[in-house]
Formats: C-alpha cells, structure tokens, sequence
C-alpha cells in the first residue's frame, strides 16, 4: 500500500514539474527583443552627417572643409546663382561653388586660398566636363570656369586644363556633389608661368540659394 502512494506521489510532483517548466518556456518566448540591423542604423546616420562643403590638395598640401567666404554658421547660404547678362536680351545663369579657409572678415594665413567654380545652367546634370579659366573662357552659358587665388601670397593664377565630375545633382534633397580637379599657372608680374596642379578636388553643397525655392 505505502509502495503505491509512494509512486503516485512521485508521479505528481513529476508533473507539477513539468508544468512548470512548460510555463517558464511560454515565458521567455513571450519576452523575446528585436534584432538592430547595424546596416540600417549606419544608413540613419548616414543621413545626418554634415556637408563636407569642398576639399582638395593643392600642391601637395591638402585643404578641407573650404566654405564660402560668406558662410558664417548654418543659417547661412552655403551656394548662390549668379545671373550674368551678356546683351539687353541675354543671360546665363551658373551656379557658385566656392571654398575658402577663412571668411572675408578673417585676416588671411600665409597658406590661405580660395577657389571659385562656376557652373553653367546648361551643365546643371550628372556628367563630367571640361573646367577652364574665367578670364580665358569668359562668359557664355557653355563652359564650366574656375579660378584660384592664393590669397596667403596674393597671387592670382591660370588654369590650364581641368575637369569637374557632378555625380549627383538633386533638386529634390537639394543636394549637388561630386570631384575635379586642375592645372594652372602662377602669375609672375605680367606673365604666367610655371605649373602646378590641385588633385583630388571634391565637394557637397546643398542647394539653398533662392534661385531654386
């Protein structure tokens, strides 16, 4: 008699056991935590980093972070489209990109510099075109000009030959960026001389001017 209470008591507590093994299951199963995709976290940080404006290494000596001379803080226009009007009925617009390490209310350093890029409406596009200089070329609606000063030795210069690639042009994140990069000259009292070359030239700016509100 005690033989069979002993088994059955044995076999209840084995399925109290067991119930309450089942119940600490639906537990943990109940309290499960979603996965982070790390690739979608890098994507929204993505997505707040600041414009690296224009960069690039002139004459070996590299430049970041150029702004316009105008740019102050953020709520500063970081591009401006000037209108150029050759005749009463003529005119071209182009856009302005231009990098600087100081602003004009800066007294400049001896390596201070700043490049101007101007580019036409007619070239407002994903592409790649030929960069040349503003006082060659001049105005016509065609052709994408730089210039550079370098400001630190009040030296004017020429380009000679040169690229600029615009691998995004957006107007809905307003948004243009791309690369380029040039040779030119220094100017020795009347005469232009040398050669000399800013490489891995690139930029990202928003398109905040009023011209495309």
């Amino acid at each position: 008699m005690n033989l069979i209470l002993s088994k059955k008591y044995k076999a209840l507590k084995m399925k109290k056991i067991a119930l309450i093994l089942s119940s600490i299951s639906l537990l943990v199963a109940s309290c499960t935590v979603d996965s982070i995709d790390p690739s979608s976290e890098r994507l929204q940080n993505q997505n707040v980093v600041e414009p690296t404006f224009m960069s690039g290494d002139v004459n070996t000596i590299s430049y970041t972070n150029l702004k316009p001379q105008t740019y102050i803080n953020t709520s500063s226009l970081q591009t401006e489209v000037e209108i150029f009007h050759v005749n009463p009925t003529t005119h071209y617009n182009y856009l302005l990109l231009q990098g600087s390490d100081i602003t004009l209310s800066d007294l400049p350093q001896s390596s201070s510099i700043l490049i101007d890029i101007r580019i036409p409406e007619s070239k407002w596009a994903v592409g790649t075109y030929s960069l040349t200089d503003d006082l060659t070329t001049g105005i016509n609606g065609l052709d994408c000009i730089a210039r550079l000063i370098e400001i630190g030795g009040e030296t004017k210069t020429r380009l000679t030959s040169g690229s600029i690639t615009i691998t995004e042009f957006n107007l809905s994140t307003k948004t243009i960026k791309g690369t380029f990069n040039f040779t030119y000259q220094r100017r020795n009292g009347s005469v232009y001389e040398g050669s000399y070359a800013l490489n891995n030239g690139a930029f990202k700016y928003k398109l905040d001017a009023p011209f495309f509100n």
